[in-house]
Protein backbone atom coordinates (compact mmCIF):
# COMPACT_ATOMS: atom_id res chain seq x y z
CA UNK A 1 0.00 0.00 0.00
CA UNK A 2 2.93 2.31 0.70
CA UNK A 3 4.66 1.73 -2.38
CA UNK A 4 1.03 2.26 -4.11
CA UNK A 5 -0.25 5.43 -2.11
CA UNK A 6 3.80 6.73 -3.19
CA UNK A 7 3.31 5.97 -6.69
CA UNK A 8 -0.17 7.80 -6.85
CA UNK A 9 1.11 10.87 -4.97
CA UNK A 10 3.74 10.92 -7.53
CA UNK A 11 1.79 10.87 -10.62
CA UNK A 12 -0.21 13.79 -8.73
CA UNK A 13 2.38 15.92 -8.30
CA UNK A 14 3.09 16.00 -12.24
CA UNK A 15 0.08 16.57 -13.09
CA UNK A 16 -0.41 19.34 -10.83
CA UNK A 17 3.13 20.74 -12.31
CA UNK A 18 2.50 20.14 -15.56
CA UNK A 19 -1.15 22.26 -15.59
CA UNK A 20 0.80 25.12 -13.98
CA UNK A 21 3.28 24.81 -16.43
CA UNK A 22 0.72 24.59 -19.39
CA UNK A 23 -1.16 27.89 -17.64
CA UNK A 24 1.91 29.69 -17.63
CA UNK A 25 2.79 29.22 -21.31
CA UNK A 26 -0.43 30.10 -22.20
CA UNK A 27 -0.31 33.65 -20.29
CA UNK A 28 2.38 34.11 -22.30
CA UNK A 29 1.78 33.41 -24.92
CA UNK A 30 -1.28 35.30 -25.22
CA UNK A 31 1.47 37.97 -24.15
CA UNK A 32 2.93 37.53 -26.90
CA UNK A 33 0.42 37.45 -29.10
CA UNK A 34 -1.29 40.99 -28.21
CA UNK A 35 2.24 42.62 -28.44
CA UNK A 36 3.20 41.45 -32.04
CA UNK A 37 -0.69 41.77 -33.21
CA UNK A 38 -0.53 45.70 -33.91
CA UNK A 39 3.14 46.07 -35.60
CA UNK A 40 3.13 46.17 -39.16
CA UNK A 41 6.26 46.51 -41.45
CA UNK A 42 6.20 46.71 -45.06
CA UNK A 43 7.19 47.93 -48.06
CA UNK A 44 5.26 50.21 -50.87
CA UNK A 45 5.59 51.35 -54.16
CA UNK A 46 6.12 55.38 -55.11
CA UNK A 47 8.67 57.15 -57.04
CA UNK A 48 11.25 54.33 -58.05
CA UNK A 49 11.75 53.06 -53.98
CA UNK A 50 9.98 53.61 -50.87
CA UNK A 51 9.62 52.34 -47.22
CA UNK A 52 7.09 52.73 -45.01
CA UNK A 53 6.69 51.52 -41.27
CA UNK A 54 2.76 51.73 -39.64
CA UNK A 55 2.12 50.94 -35.99
CA UNK A 56 -0.85 49.76 -34.40
CA UNK A 57 -2.34 49.14 -30.97
CA UNK A 58 -3.67 52.25 -30.17
CA UNK A 59 -1.80 54.56 -32.53
CA UNK A 60 -3.64 56.09 -35.23
CA UNK A 61 -3.47 54.38 -39.03
CA UNK A 62 -2.36 57.64 -40.49
CA UNK A 63 0.45 57.73 -38.24
CA UNK A 64 3.00 56.25 -41.10
CA UNK A 65 6.87 57.81 -41.83
CA UNK A 66 8.12 57.26 -45.19
CA UNK A 67 10.44 58.41 -47.78
CA UNK A 68 10.57 57.65 -51.30
CA UNK A 69 13.35 58.38 -53.23
CA UNK A 70 13.08 58.37 -57.19
CA UNK A 71 14.10 62.02 -58.89
CA UNK A 72 11.53 63.40 -56.63
CA UNK A 73 11.49 62.80 -53.24
CA UNK A 74 8.22 62.88 -50.46
CA UNK A 75 8.88 62.48 -46.71
CA UNK A 76 6.10 62.02 -44.44
CA UNK A 77 5.65 62.91 -40.79
CA UNK A 78 2.88 62.24 -38.50
CA UNK A 79 1.78 63.51 -35.02
CA UNK A 80 1.94 61.20 -32.25
CA UNK A 81 -0.68 59.85 -29.80
CA UNK A 82 -4.02 57.62 -30.06
CA UNK A 83 -6.54 58.73 -32.71
CA UNK A 84 -4.10 61.59 -34.27
CA UNK A 85 -5.92 63.05 -37.29
CA UNK A 86 -3.86 65.79 -39.69
CA UNK A 87 -5.10 69.32 -39.51
CA UNK A 88 -6.38 71.00 -42.28
CA UNK A 89 -4.26 73.98 -43.37
CA UNK A 90 -5.52 77.29 -43.48
CA UNK A 91 -6.36 78.38 -47.36
CA UNK A 92 -4.77 81.20 -48.66
CA UNK A 93 -4.45 82.13 -51.87
CA UNK A 94 -3.66 86.23 -51.69
CA UNK A 95 -0.62 85.79 -53.83
CA UNK A 96 -1.34 84.16 -56.45
CA UNK A 97 -5.25 86.44 -56.93
CA UNK A 98 -3.05 89.54 -56.79
CA UNK A 99 -0.34 88.10 -59.69
CA UNK A 100 -3.96 87.17 -61.65
CA UNK A 101 -4.56 91.07 -60.91
CA UNK A 102 -1.66 91.71 -62.39
CA UNK A 103 -1.17 89.26 -65.27
CA UNK A 104 2.04 88.50 -63.71
CA UNK A 105 4.68 85.88 -65.26
CA UNK A 106 7.21 83.97 -63.92
CA UNK A 107 7.08 84.79 -60.25
CA UNK A 108 7.72 82.54 -57.54
CA UNK A 109 4.39 81.87 -55.20
CA UNK A 110 2.93 79.98 -52.87
CA UNK A 111 -0.78 79.61 -52.40
CA UNK A 112 -2.92 77.01 -50.20
CA UNK A 113 -6.20 76.00 -51.58
CA UNK A 114 -8.75 73.16 -52.40
CA UNK A 115 -9.18 71.19 -55.58
CA UNK A 116 -11.37 71.88 -57.78
CA UNK A 117 -11.56 69.26 -60.24
CA UNK A 118 -8.57 66.30 -61.51
CA UNK A 119 -7.82 66.67 -65.12
CA UNK A 120 -6.66 64.18 -67.19
CA UNK A 121 -2.17 63.84 -66.69
CA UNK A 122 -0.59 65.12 -69.55
CA UNK A 123 1.58 62.58 -71.21
CA UNK A 124 3.18 64.69 -74.30
CA UNK A 125 6.95 65.25 -73.37
CA UNK A 126 7.80 65.53 -69.64
CA UNK A 127 4.29 64.21 -67.98
CA UNK A 128 2.56 66.65 -65.87
CA UNK A 129 0.12 65.71 -62.91
CA UNK A 130 -2.86 68.75 -63.68
CA UNK A 131 -5.75 70.02 -61.20
CA UNK A 132 -7.30 72.72 -60.74
CA UNK A 133 -7.64 75.16 -57.75
CA UNK A 134 -10.09 76.80 -56.37
CA UNK A 135 -9.85 80.42 -55.43
CA UNK A 136 -11.52 82.79 -53.21
CA UNK A 137 -12.11 85.44 -56.03
CA UNK A 138 -14.04 82.77 -57.92
CA UNK A 139 -11.35 81.92 -60.62
CA UNK A 140 -9.36 79.07 -60.63
CA UNK A 141 -5.11 78.54 -61.22
CA UNK A 142 -4.19 75.66 -62.93
CA UNK A 143 -1.22 72.95 -61.27
CA UNK A 144 1.20 71.14 -64.12
CA UNK A 145 3.07 69.24 -61.75
CA UNK A 146 6.01 67.76 -63.63
CA UNK A 147 6.14 63.56 -61.99
CA UNK A 148 8.79 62.90 -64.32
CA UNK A 149 10.50 64.86 -62.04
CA UNK A 150 8.32 64.47 -58.58
CA UNK A 151 6.30 62.10 -57.28
CA UNK A 152 2.36 62.04 -57.79
CA UNK A 153 0.30 63.75 -55.45
CA UNK A 154 -2.72 61.32 -54.78
CA UNK A 155 -5.26 64.04 -54.17
CA UNK A 156 -8.90 64.22 -55.05
CA UNK A 157 -11.51 67.12 -55.80
CA UNK A 158 -12.32 68.92 -52.16
CA UNK A 159 -8.98 68.13 -51.41
CA UNK A 160 -6.49 71.26 -49.81
CA UNK A 161 -3.17 71.27 -50.82
CA UNK A 162 -0.08 73.70 -50.97
CA UNK A 163 1.61 74.59 -53.82
CA UNK A 164 4.64 76.34 -53.92
CA UNK A 165 5.76 76.79 -57.56
CA UNK A 166 6.03 79.57 -60.57
CA UNK A 167 2.95 81.46 -61.63
CA UNK A 168 2.47 82.06 -65.18
CA UNK A 169 -0.74 84.29 -66.44
CA UNK A 170 -2.81 83.25 -69.01
CA UNK A 171 -6.63 84.29 -69.67
CA UNK A 172 -7.99 81.44 -67.61
CA UNK A 173 -6.57 82.31 -64.42
CA UNK A 174 -2.71 81.25 -65.13
CA UNK A 175 -0.72 78.02 -64.42
CA UNK A 176 1.63 76.93 -61.36
CA UNK A 177 4.35 74.85 -62.19
CA UNK A 178 7.93 73.64 -61.77
CA UNK A 179 6.81 72.01 -58.58
CA UNK A 180 9.24 69.73 -58.21
CA UNK A 181 12.86 69.78 -56.89
CA UNK A 182 14.61 72.06 -59.22
CA UNK A 183 17.54 70.35 -61.60
CA UNK A 184 19.39 74.33 -62.09
CA UNK A 185 20.80 76.56 -59.54
CA UNK A 186 19.26 79.02 -61.73
CA UNK A 187 15.49 78.40 -60.20
CA UNK A 188 14.41 77.31 -56.72
CA UNK A 189 12.60 74.44 -55.88
CA UNK A 190 9.42 74.17 -55.49
CA UNK A 191 6.91 71.52 -53.92
CA UNK A 192 3.21 70.18 -52.79
CA UNK A 193 2.32 69.19 -49.24
CA UNK A 194 -0.40 67.18 -49.11
CA UNK A 195 -2.04 65.49 -45.67
CA UNK A 196 1.56 65.80 -44.00
CA UNK A 197 3.74 65.03 -47.17
CA UNK A 198 6.10 67.14 -49.11
CA UNK A 199 5.88 65.83 -52.91
CA UNK A 200 9.41 67.58 -55.32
Amino acid sequence: MNKKTSKCSNILVSLFLASILSGALCGCMGQRGGSFGGTLDGSAVGGQASQAVAYGNGIDNGQVQGQVQGQGTVQAQSSAGAGASLTQPTLDDAAVVALQSEQARKVVTTCTARIKKLLPDDRKGSKHQRFLLELSNGTTVLVAHNIDMAPYVPAQAGDIVTVHGEFIWNPRGGVLHWTHHSDTPRHESGYIDFAGNRYQ
